[in-house]
């Protein structure tokens, strides 16, 4: 006979344990990447290092999606698992980075105002 976790240990002692910030991790992800995101705009502002630009937008672009996942396969039930989350993350990134892609290809071919495609 094995005991799970939630069985040995009893419901009293892991209430009151880590209090509501323990029990947000996506809150720990995002403010230890917004902490990161404002330290390196400060250095690269301090130091005038045109290098860190990229470092900046990488932090920004990512802080809210990676903690939005973060929250919601904290959320996770019998009907959104977290293989849909996964497959949704990775569907929307890799739709995210064709789209503009297949819009400049298409609109510059014909020059038009809306591109086709977009007006129907």
């Amino acid at each position: 006979m094995t005991q799970t976790m939630a069985e040995a240990v009893p419901a009293a002692a892991t209430a009151g344990a880590g209090g509501w910030w323990s029990m947000r991790p996506w809150l720990h992800i995002f403010l230890g990447g917004l902490g990161l995101w404002v330290a390196t705009v400060a250095v690269t502002f301090a130091t005038s290092n045109v290098n860190l630009v990229p470092t900046i937008i990488l932090l920004g672009s990512f802080l809210v999606p990676v903690a939005f996942v973060t929250y919601a396969f904290g959320h996770a039930d019998e009907v959104v698992t977290a293989q849909r989350i996964f497959t949704a993350f990775v569907y929307g990134g890799c739709w995210a980075c064709s789209a503009p892609r297949s819009w400049r290809r298409r609109s510059s071919s014909s020059r038009q105002w809306p591109p086709t495609w977009v007006s129907g």
